[in-house]
């Protein structure tokens, strides 16, 4: 197994840093902070981080092909004008459901918005995923989850891969590349450790995942077809939340942590905990598809 070593990028006290995502063509990362209601962006190059709030919860933010960014809001699918700052609502998503959120969210190669949701105190059965088409229209494609999360596609785009943490495994179903459905739905491989939860998760080039573990300290990379863990980034706080490619060669695999749930003596032994790492790895990340 192949061990990759962690480099900290920002430190940060995020309460709960989130969705990782790489514009290529700005060359920059985007990510959330959901309890402190935060979109973030940092241009690696300059170290330029820049903090946008946002009016209600934020869990994840796509780019959009008309050059904005789309994000995932508590009750809402919004648009962002980044020249502006300003949100526009595009869609209700369980807005009937008030202790509901969003949680992952990512965009599909043909550029639909795939977003889960889940109640806020992680009751079980209350969420789903659904996808969002291009002309806002809502497909729920799942239902009786309790914390959606990480998701990712094959290289071929012939599968997607999904995870509900509170089940401890990853999923694998047949992707309807045409339309807003997923099939024959299988558990690939689980985890044994119930003092982790799998969480965000990215593909790489050759198909393998890279899973991060909230009570794991951890990012591992695992082969789909066997199960079989591949690499490992030991990062230097607890609650390890989500991860993705980047750079401009996306050999830049970046995770972000969050502090939530820990207690003060942890916070002490972990003081790194919501903060930005990165970790250069050997294999090149999937391209990051956009809304349009």
């Amino acid at each position: 197994m192949v061990n990759y070593k962690a480099e900290l990028v920002l430190q940060m006290d995020s309460i709960l840093g989130e969705g990782p995502v790489w514009h290529p063509i700005h060359q920059k990362l985007y990510w959330v902070d959901i309890e402190k209601k935060e979109l973030h962006t940092l241009e690696p190059d300059t170290r330029q981080h820049t903090i946008w709030p946002a009016p209600k919860r934020v869990s994840a933010v796509v780019p959009a092909k008309n050059g904005n960014l789309i994000l995932a809001l508590q009750g809402e699918i919004v648009e962002m004008d980044l020249a502006s700052g300003a949100f526009k609502t595009l869609v209700e998503l369980e807005s009937y459901l008030p202790d509901n959120r969003c949680n992952d969210g990512k965009c599909d190669a043909a550029g639909r918005f795939w977003v889960g949701t889940m109640n806020v105190d992680c009751n079980l059965h209350e969420g789903s995923l659904y996808c969002i088409d291009q002309t806002y229209h809502i497909t729920k494609v799942l239902e009786n989850l309790t914390i959606a999360n990480g998701m990712g596609w094959s290289p071929d785009g012939d599968k997607m891969y999904f995870i509900d943490s509170h089940d401890h495994n990853v999923k694998s179903f047949q992707f309807k590349k045409d339309r807003c459905a997923l099939v024959d739905g299988q558990i690939i491989f689980g985890f044994d450790n119930k003092n982790e939860l799998p969480d965000g998760m990215c593909v790489d080039a050759e198909g393998m995942l890279w899973i991060a573990f909230w009570g794991g300290s951890r990012v591992g990379r695992y082969d789909p077809a066997t199960g079989s863990q591949l690499a490992e980034i030991l990062i230097p706080a607890t609650q390890v939340t989500s991860c993705c490619f980047g750079g401009e060669d996306l050999k830049t695999l970046f995770i972000t942590t969050a502090r939530q749930g820990l207690s003060q003596a942890e916070i002490d032994q972990y003081p790194l905990s919501g903060s930005l790492f990165a970790s250069r790895v050997q294999v090149r990340g999937s391209q990051t598809n956009f809304f349009r």
